[in-house]
């Protein structure tokens, strides 16, 4: 309980660090405030389900956000797309 607290909090503060302007501050803040009412509504209701429900969910976008995050930085460094590009282009029609 303690660690997601602490985790919430952290994710807050690093956020606020990186925002640029006021929209991206309000979408900083409700990308965590939204979950974090729900997280707070299953402690308020002491509803055992519904905080696994959470963990799963909250576990699940980290990873799903984090593997796209890799995968599209890391696609391009591989330059699969540029030995595509470069086979087509030396094929020329007849």
């Amino acid at each position: 309980m303690k660690k997601l607290s602490t985790l919430l909090v952290t994710t807050v503060l690093s956020l606020s660090l990186h925002a640029k302007s006021n929209t991206e501050t309000l979408g900083d803040v409700l990308a965590v405030a939204i979950p974090l009412t729900g997280y707070g509504a299953t402690l308020y209701n002491h509803d055992k389900q519904g905080q696994k429900e959470f963990y799963y969910a909250y576990g699940t976008d980290i990873l799903l956000t984090n593997v796209l995050k890799y995968t599209i930085f890391l696609v391009p460094q591989l330059q699969l797309w540029n030995a595509h590009w470069s086979i087509s282009n030396k094929i020329k029609p007849i």
